[in-house]
C-alpha cells in the first residue's frame, strides 16, 4: 500500500513520507542554463521539428549525445505560462521523480533562462497520449487495457509513496510508448499539472481537498463525483474529499472509457449522485465487452460513495485482474 494507512504494515511510515515531501517542498523547481557545470548544453533542441505549439509553451524533438539510447523532447514553457521556475510544485515533483519509476513518463532534466522560460527534457511517448490513440479508430482489447492500467497502478504506487497524488488521471494523461524491436505498447503515466501534496507532515494528516460546485460536474474530465457538491460552502465550514480515493475512481473512468469508449455517464443529465450511480451501474452491465467479472471490477472501482469503493490495495489483488495481467 503506498498511501499512508494507520496499522498497516505496507504503508509507508509518517517518518518515511514527511522525509519524501521535505525533500520536494524544499527542492528547487529548474537549475538555471547559465550555471557552470550542468548538463543544459549537452541538449540539441532541432526546434525545426515541432511537435506540438500552443499559447504557453511548444514541444520540439531534441537530442542529448550523453544519452544516445532515449529518445526525448523538450517542453519549453515560455514565461507567460507564470511558472516559477525556483519555486513550483509541478516542477519539484517532476524533478523528484526523475526517471526513478519505469511506469512514469521520464524526466531527465529541468532549466530555466535569465527570461523565466522553462526547458523541460523528458523522454519521448512515440505514440502519443491514449485519447489520440482512441480517436484515431483503434479498438483496445480489454486484456491490452488491464495490462496497461496495472502499468498506471504502479505509477500511482510510487507516487502515494512519495507523499503524492497525481490527481489528473484520464487517457489523454496515458501516454503511450512501442517497443523499437517488438512494437509492443507500453503505457506511462504523465502530465503531473494537477498533482499535488497529499501528506500534511506536520499534522501526520491526509489533506484533503475542497469540493467544486456541483454546476462544475459537467466538466469533470475523469474526476470523481464526490469532488463536486450542490451545497454552499459556509466562511467557516468547506466540503471536502479525499483526493486518495477519488484517483481511484479516476483510474476506473479512465480504463472503462479505454474498453468501452463511453464516459461511466453523461456528465449534461448528472442531476444528483443517486442518478450518477444508477446510470453507472446501467453503462456496465450494458458493455458486451465484459464479462462478469471485469463488469464486478469496475462496480467496485467506480463506486459513487468513496465509502463503498475499492481500496488501493485491493484493486490488483483481484482475480480477474490479476488473470488478465498473466
Amino acid at each position: 500500500m503506498p498511501f499512508y494507512q494507520q496499522n498497516q504494515a505496507k504503508s509507508p511510515t509518517k517518518e518515511e513520507l514527511n522525509e519524501k515531501v521535505k525533500q520536494i517542498k524544499q527542492s528547487v523547481s529548474a537549475a538555471e542554463t547559465l550555471k557552470g557545470d550542468n548538463n543544459f548544453l549537452n541538449y540539441i533542441i532541432r526546434k525545426e521539428q515541432v511537435l506540438f505549439s500552443g499559447v504557453y509553451s511548444q514541444i520540439f524533438a531534441c537530442h542529448n549525445h550523453q544519452e544516445p539510447d532515449s529518445t526525448l523532447i523538450c517542453r519549453m514553457y515560455q514565461s507567460n505560462a507564470c511558472i516559477d521556475p525556483v519555486d513550483d510544485l509541478y516542477l519539484k515533483i517532476l524533478r523528484f521523480v526523475g526517471r526513478k519509476c519505469p511506469d512514469i513518463v521520464g524526466t531527465f532534466d529541468i532549466f530555466y533562462d535569465q527570461t523565466r522560460r522553462i526547458y523541460l527534457f523528458q523522454e519521448l511517448a512515440n505514440r502519443g497520449n491514449c485519447l489520440e490513440y482512441l480517436k484515431a479508430g483503434t479498438f483496445v482489447e480489454p486484456t491490452q487495457a488491464i495490462r496497461w492500467s496495472y502499468s498506471i497502478w504502479n505509477a500511482m504506487d510510487f507516487l502515494g509513496n512519495c507523499g503524492v497524488v497525481h490527481r489528473g488521471i484520464r487517457p489523454k494523461h496515458i501516454m503511450l510508448k512501442s517497443h523499437p524491436l517488438s512494437g509492443t505498447l507500453t503505457a506511462k503515466l504523465g502530465s503531473f499539472r494537477d498533482a499535488i501534496i497529499y501528506w500534511n507532515h506536520e499534522t501526520g494528516t491526509i489533506m484533503n481537498m475542497e469540493k467544486r460546485p456541483w454546476a462544475n460536474i459537467k466538466y469533470a474530465n475523469f474526476q470523481a463525483p464526490e469532488s463536486f457538491t450542490k451545497i454552499q460552502d459556509s466562511i467557516d465550514t468547506k466540503e471536502t474529499y479525499d483526493p486518495i480515493m477519488a484517483d481511484i475512481w479516476s483510474f476506473g473512468a479512465t480504463f472503462f472509457y479505454i474498453i468501452s469508449r463511453q464516459y461511466p455517464y453523461d456528465l449534461y443529465k448528472a442531476n444528483d449522485l443517486q442518478t450518477i450511480e444508477q446510470e453507472i451501474q446501467n453503462r456496465i452491465n450494458t458493455t458486451t465487452v465484459l464479462n462478469d467479472d471485469a463488469k464486478k471490477w469496475f462496480t467496485n472501482l467506480l463506486q459513487v460513495d468513496p465509502n463503498k469503493r475499492i481500496q488501493f490495495d485491493d484493486i490488483v489483488q483481484d482475480s480477474w485482474f490479476r488473470s488478465e495481467v498473466n
